[in-house]
């Protein structure tokens, strides 16, 4: 049986026809779910392109084709592209050959594909929350608040409607937006045994450097509070240094922002790297995980910093919770100095404390194997076995 997953990803495509990635939704990603599916086609944005540079890792292989929908970046170009998007999900998830319907959510492309669908049974997987997406400072839209009503309508009703349902996290995203369908607890991480450090780090004096690894594309992973925090520290006489992991279209933007606090030469912009051992390589190079964001799901990259043995701090947000310990969390509100302060605080306090990283190193690092692939083998198995039968329900209906 074949598998139609829908997500936002965006996707590169060469002349030969393969198709690329520098996100976490590479070809071992969708190679997981021929564990149950005899093939999976994947809906997504594709661009063409005359080649493609080292960050990117193959999407495509065995198994594993794309049904291209027209490429389109932020709201202004799908206005322009709107009927040939919308044709093309629908022609991908009502084919006759579709097989049983995934839907990553939330997305652009997967609430196109839920219209499409219509009564038709469908899968999901709950990886991120719109309400906490479209808040108030992630993006300076003068609809911010109607889009965070209409997106957050939207995914409660997705899934509601779900007959199975993932969510990455073990609490937070159910609360929110429940199902009346099969539910599953499932990370989405990818963590193979070569993933994980062999011992816990040990603290050493300053300089210190705090590591991000993020999108750039839209300003929901606090990047602007990191930079701000770390002239906080620099007025305080404080040597934090800050790695920022990962591009997109506001990296200008960040740039000109540590440019004009006079931290420039404190933060380091490396770009996108490829996943897997380049990330380790760069995760490697910090002393702490960072990520101040204004939303987020199970976020992947902490527990694969977490897998490194870094110490981390995070908002109190989504399912960061679910990873880190209370003293490692702060509530981030009023303006962005102010959130800055919180920041700077939270980095001082860890870093100035050899005892608690020690132990925050240690206790991260056996927290990040219960998100082991073989810890989530079975969960994983049983999810896509449910999938699989509802398409087999959804067939022995059709006859």
């Amino acid at each position: 049986m074949r598998l139609t997953a829908v997500l936002e990803q965006r996707y590169d495509r060469t002349p030969d026809g393969r198709v690329w990635t520098p996100g976490p939704h590479g070809y071992a990603f969708w190679a997981r779910y021929l564990m149950v599916f005899s093939d999976v086609r994947v809906v997504a944005r594709v661009r063409e392109v005359p080649s493609v540079g080292g960050s990117m890792k193959p999407a495509s292989g065995d198994g594993v084709a794309f049904a291209a929908v027209p490429h389109f970046l932020g709201p202004r170009q799908y206005l322009q592209r709107s009927v040939q998007v919308r044709r093309a999900i629908g022609k991908a998830v009502r084919d006759p050959q579709a097989g049983v319907v995934l839907l990553r959510v939330p997305g652009t492309l997967s609430s196109v594909a839920f219209a499409a669908l219509g009564k038709r049974r469908f899968a999901a997987e709950v990886v991120g929350d719109p309400y906490d997406q479209h808040a108030p400072g992630v993006r300076d839209h003068p609809l911010q608040a109607l889009f965070r009503r209409i997106y957050t309508r939207q995914m409660t009703e997705q899934c509601r409607r779900s007959s199975v349902t993932a969510y990455v996290t073990a609490e937070a995203l159910q609360r929110r937006y429940p199902t009346s369908g099969q539910a599953f607890a499932l990370s989405d991480v990818d963590l193979p045994p070569e993933a994980y450090s062999a011992r816990p780090r040990i603290w050493h004096p300053e300089p210190h450097e705090a590591v991000m690894v993020c999108t750039l594309e839209l300003n929901i992973k606090g990047v602007d509070v990191a930079i701000a925090a770390v002239r906080v520290l620099r007025d305080r006489g404080v040597d934090v240094r800050l790695r920022i992991v990962g591009d997109g279209l506001l990296r200008p933007e960040f740039e000109r922002q540590a440019a004009d606090l006079g931290v420039a030469d404190q933060v380091l912009f490396v770009g996108a790297v490829a996943g897997g051992e380049a990330v380790r390589a760069q995760l490697d190079q910090g002393d702490v995980f960072l990520m101040p964001s204004r939303q987020e799901g199970l976020p992947r990259a902490m527990v694969e910093a977490m897998a490194r043995g870094l110490p981390a701090l995070g908002a109190e947000i989504g399912g960061i919770p679910e990873l880190l310990g209370p003293h490692e969390l702060f509530a981030l509100s009023g303006t962005t100095a102010l959130q800055a302060e919180t920041v700077a605080d939270a980095l001082q306090r860890l870093l100035a404390d050899p005892a608690r990283y020690g132990a925050l190193s240690a206790r991260n690092l056996e927290v990040a194997h219960g998100y082991a692939n073989a810890a989530l083998k079975d969960t994983r198995l049983r999810f896509y076995q449910a999938v699989r039968a509802l398409g087999a329900a959804q067939d022995s209906t059709a006859s």
